[in-house]
């Protein structure tokens, strides 16, 4: 009996070791599936901001030519808020709920990605309003409020392009780090 009770109290003790690294691996692993998540979240809004920015980019060419037509310019300006509504609100709500299992550093680039699209979706609907309410009485090429909203949509959509590229370049190279073996510290 004394020696069922010794192997009893060593099966216990060991258990009571494994069972917390056996979660640590666990976390390990829903850690990293987040983070790539993250990625291909980030990916996706660098892929929309980029159809975004060359949306805007048309758009400013097009100002200047006075036989483009108003609904030319609507239907670009539809384009981009398609692509702001249904690309880039889903991802950024996706990394806003996993924001905070990903790294500092991730969450503070997750935040200016948001407000930069906050920003661009603002103006995107100006631009839109603008067209829809100004366009019979004032060209594109004269109207000096047109102009600054799609300068803007353009410098916020090339923002987030860049900001998204940089994120998911750094996250991957994060991840290739762990795989190779490296010590990545989760704050990093």
């Amino acid at each position: 009996m004394l020696k069922s009770v010794k192997q009893f109290t060593l099966a216990i003790t060991a258990a009571a070791f494994l069972f917390p690294a056996s979660l640590a691996v666990a976390d390990t692993s829903d850690q990293v599936a987040v983070k790539k998540e993250g990625i291909v979240l980030t990916e996706r809004v660098e892929k929309a901001a980029r159809v975004i920015q060359n949306e805007a980019d048309r758009l400013n060419v097009m100002r200047d030519n006075s036989h483009i037509t108003k609904r030319t310019h609507q239907h670009h300006l539809r384009k981009i808020a398609n692509q702001v509504n249904e690309e880039l609100k889903p991802s950024l709500e996706r990394l806003a709920e996993i924001q905070p299992d990903l790294p500092q550093w991730k969450q503070h680039a997750i935040d200016e990605m948001r407000s930069t699209a906050v920003e661009l979706a603002a103006n995107t609907n100006a631009a839109i309003l603008n067209r829809n309410a100004a366009a019979q009485y004032v060209p594109a090429r004269l109207d000096a409020d047109y102009r600054q909203l799609l300068q803007s949509m353009a410098a916020q959509s090339e923002k987030l392009t860049q900001v998204a590229d940089a994120t998911a370049d750094y996250a991957e190279a994060q991840l290739q780090g762990v795989d190779a073996g490296l010590a990545i510290s989760q704050h990093n």
